[in-house]
């Protein structure tokens, strides 16, 4: 709800990036703990934070600001990887591919899709491997 509130009165006062930008800032990676978070994913299967930096890319690009779009994307890279927990490293490079494929970088979403397709597949995460399998085309 606080979320509509502040988007409706971006819009109202005209500065909608500024106010989005300040909700990425705001919501995303203060609020994340590598160690409790970690204890989580037998729970609920993903990892918040690889999930957040994953969309914090692609609103970040969307929103003009591509080389923090960049930073973020890595960082989610970077973080699946460090959790070592195949579902989310399927994921993140799923979620990557079509990142990738908006940014109109086709050797990058290829990348990303292939690497997803071949956890995804090894591991049977059905998912990732039909959004994989779209990305690539």
């Amino acid at each position: 709800m606080l979320c509509l509130v502040v988007i409706a009165s971006a819009l109202a006062s005209c500065n909608f990036i500024a106010a989005c930008d300040s909700q990425i800032s705001l919501y995303g990676a203060p609020y994340y703990d590598f160690e409790y978070h970690r204890s989580t994913i037998s729970l609920f299967g993903w990892d918040p934070g690889v999930l957040a930096y994953c969309y914090d890319a692609q609103a970040l690009y969307f929103l003009g600001f591509s080389e923090r779009a960049d930073n973020t994307a890595e960082n989610a890279v970077a973080l699946a990887r460090r959790l070592a927990s195949p579902f989310n490293e399927a994921l993140c490079f799923a979620l990557h591919a079509t990142y990738y494929a908006y940014r109109r970088d086709a050797p990058k979403a290829l990348e990303m899709a292939d690497a997803a397709l071949k956890i995804a597949t090894d591991r049977g995460f059905l998912h990732w491997i039909a959004l994989a399998s779209i990305d690539k085309g």
